[in-house]
């Protein structure tokens, strides 16, 4: 086994040592980090996948990557930082049409602004990065982010256009269509995997790899909800594209559609964790009757980042097999 891959499990194992067991809702990130690994992997949410739930195949075609094909990438590029607000709404009816001829229904909604929500996405980037440097050095990868492109990348960086299905996309989009506020880290162009296995989504992404001259590419995503009380730490995803791993064949016919058949990008990892069912935990509270901020607590959001990262490498490369024949 690959020495590197060896210090990554080591790493993973130190990082997921069982703690106490917390069977109540966590209160804050801190908590959530105390969970054995049972417990907080049992906020893995599956994505659905285009076409015969995402299988891999040997010959190339589906929206997955075939892992016995695809060596470990090396160079990986972050193509998109963000974090967005799903809100909350409360709805109160007054009257009674039937007793009085008459009712009325307010709602009520909370979310952050766009303002707080650049600041908060920036702010959670450093630490993302932090650790995400610290993680791929450990592994004998290399991360690179839009800042350092070259003028050959940044012209396909910017270039890019995100493509989706009609029927994949809708069938299979996420919670990010549900946002009240989206917003990207600095320097990062709004690449929003919505539905992560919708294979033109993932073939698109996955091509922007080759654009790149890289291995692949990486997404992150920081999902947040806020209410009357503040601002919860809702789920935090990774997603992981590529070039498919398996030359196309002249002779061979690629059967399938919406997915089943073969495209050139591939879906090579994701990784969503939802906390507290995506209810989330507090990091950011608000007294409701001065409207003035009585909660800021964040700390520990670089290890969070680190575990679910953690989960993506693991999945890929000891669940998968990335990179291990299969040839007998």
């Amino acid at each position: 086994m690959n020495l590197s891959v060896k210090y990554l499990r080591l790493i993973l194992a130190v990082s997921l040592l069982i703690l106490p067991r917390i069977t109540f809702a966590q209160s804050n990130i801190k908590e959530l980090l105390s969970l054995d690994d049972k417990t907080f992997w049992k906020g893995f949410q599956n994505i659905p996948m285009a076409g015969s739930s995402g299988k891999p195949y040997r010959n190339g075609q589906g929206v997955r990557a075939y892992y016995p094909s695809l060596p470990i990438p090396k160079k990986i590029a972050l193509v998109s930082f963000y974090l967005f607000d799903i809100g909350t709404r409360e709805s109160v009816s007054f009257g009674n049409y039937r007793a009085f001829g008459w009712s009325s229904t307010h709602t009520k909604s909370w979310n952050m602004t766009e303002e707080g929500a650049k600041k908060l996405a920036n702010q959670f980037y450093a630490y993302w990065m932090e650790t995400a440097l610290e993680s791929f050095k450990i592994t004998g990868s290399t991360l690179i982010t839009p800042d350092s492109f070259t003028p050959e990348q940044k012209a396909a960086y910017e270039n890019f256009k995100l493509e989706k299905s009609k029927i994949g996309s809708a069938i299979m989009s996420q919670s990010e269509v549900n946002a009240d506020v989206i917003e990207m880290a600095d320097g990062y162009l709004p690449i929003i995997p919505f539905a992560p296995g919708d294979y033109k989504m993932a073939e698109s992404i996955g091509l922007l790899a080759k654009e790149l001259g890289v291995d692949a590419v990486l997404i992150a995503a920081t999902e947040v909800r806020t209410d009357k009380q503040g601002s919860h730490l809702s789920s935090i995803g990774m997603y992981m594209y590529g070039p498919n791993p398996v030359p196309r064949k002249e002779d061979v016919k690629y059967f399938g559609f919406n997915g089943a058949g073969r495209q050139e990008g591939n879906v090579y990892e994701v990784c969503k964790v939802n906390f507290n069912k995506t209810d989330g935990v507090l990091f950011y509270g608000v007294d409701r009757k001065s409207g003035e901020v009585n909660y800021f607590d964040y700390e520990g959001i670089d290890q969070l980042y680190g575990k679910v990262l953690g989960g993506l490498w693991y999945q890929l490369v000891t669940v998968k097999k990335c990179g291990q024949s299969d040839d007998k």
